[in-house]
């Protein structure tokens, strides 16, 4: 059994709430394409999403990722299991979750991304520390420098219109009022939109550098040995404040065109990961933090549970077959609604971790992975 770590787990908890708020607007309405429209947004709620949350709580959750595959990789090698097979299953079962989620609940998936390129993932699991930081900072950062010169010398520096306007009408019409097939029929569209051959390359590098750095995390025992590690995490959160901040206004100042809307996403996004990651092992030394970020835990460890969860309320919430609140709701509403959510997974999630090992979805993933029913109330380890 793998070790599980309180702080990792609040910080895990903490991104979910995060990513709901990132994704809030597509569940109420085709942010997907209307941000394309629109660069730049309109009112202080949308200003406050967009610095504080866009493209930031997915990297942070992919380096919970690395981390756990690290600990499970040594701990396994510790007691002389084997890892490869349980490995393979645990992300043909998250490949699976993932294509369920995706194209009967909600298209903004992000568990097939992660199967995919945890593959990858597979060939670093006897890297250095050093190896896994250089490797991350390469595949991060070199692509950024690439792509943002290209689009500076081809003079890609203003913004299209108009050529999403009869997609966006799609959308509103068919989520807000339109029948359970034409609902899977634009569903699969938005996916398609978001993961095909051009978008794949970019999700990579906005995903697996990520892993890696909290594969070194894990491997450099930073959460168990955080205070030699204070120095560095300081550091780490200065330098990651700056390039977070800059990141994330340079686009209100210098105006939202390609460039810096891409350089908002990719380097202001990340940034604000690690920012957020530092910051909170950081504060989660001290007991009151602790105190404060507790029930933040039990979120994260029914995170698969929780994510999968977010979408089938928010769907039900605003799609025709629930609610029919699409398109409806303003964003300042969005985010009331968010925490709302957010309030209810949390208390359900602290109520049910009294009594089970692993929430719903995480016991399916277990058992799957162990190829056999595994316990999940602590009565049952009681008992035995």
């Amino acid at each position: 059994m793998s070790v599980r770590y309180k702080s990792i787990d609040s910080i895990r908890g903490f991104a979910l709430l995060g990513i709901l708020l990132v994704n809030m607007p597509d569940f109420y309405s085709p942010h997907l394409y209307m941000s394309q429209e629109q660069p730049l947004v309109r009112d202080v709620a949308s200003f406050f999403i967009d610095v504080v949350a866009r493209a930031s709580f997915y990297p942070l959750f992919a380096m919970l990722f690395g981390f756990g595959f690290m600990i499970m990789f040594e701990n396994a090698r510790k007691q002389g299991h084997s890892f490869s097979s349980m490995y393979r299953r645990r992300l043909v079962g998250l490949f699976l979750l993932g294509c369920i989620h995706a194209f009967l609940i909600w298209y903004g998936d992000i568990l097939i991304s992660y199967a995919l390129c945890g593959a990858v993932l597979w060939f670093f699991k006897d890297a250095s520390v050093k190896r896994l930081l250089t490797s991350g900072l390469s595949i991060w950062l070199f692509p950024v420098f690439i792509v943002a010169s290209l689009l500076i010398v081809s003079g890609d520096m203003t913004e299209e219109t108009g050529l999403y306007q009869q997609i966006i009408k799609e959308s509103f019409e068919t989520y807000a009022s339109g029948t359970l097939g034409m609902i899977i029929h634009q569903r699969l569209q938005d996916w398609l939109y978001l993961n095909n051959v051009y978008s794949a390359p970019f999700l990579f590098v906005s995903i697996f550098p990520f892993f890696l750095f909290g594969a070194a995390a894990a491997k450099a025992k930073v959460v168990q040995k955080v205070e030699n590690y204070v120095l560095f995490l300081k550091g780490t959160l200065l330098l990651s404040a700056c390039f977070f901040l800059l990141g994330k206004l340079l686009p209100y100042i210098v105006g939202g065109n390609a460039v810096m809307r891409y350089v908002h996403d990719s380097v202001g996004g990340p940034a604000g990961s690690l920012f957020y990651g530092s910051f909170l092992l950081l504060i989660l030394r001290k007991k009151a933090a602790q105190k404060i970020m507790s029930p933040f835990a039990a979120m994260g460890k029914l995170s698969l549970t929780n994510y999968l969860g977010q979408s089938v309320l928010s769907t039900l919430l605003f799609y025709s077959y629930g609610a029919g609140l699409y398109g409806k709701v303003s964003t300042l509403e969005g985010i009331g609604i968010t925490f709302f959510i957010f309030w209810v997974q949390m208390i359900v999630s602290n109520w049910w971790m009294k009594t089970h090992l692993f929430g719903p979805i995480e016991w399916l993933l277990r058992s799957f992975i162990r190829r056999q029913k595994q316990p999940w109330k602590r009565a049952e380890i009681e008992q035995n």
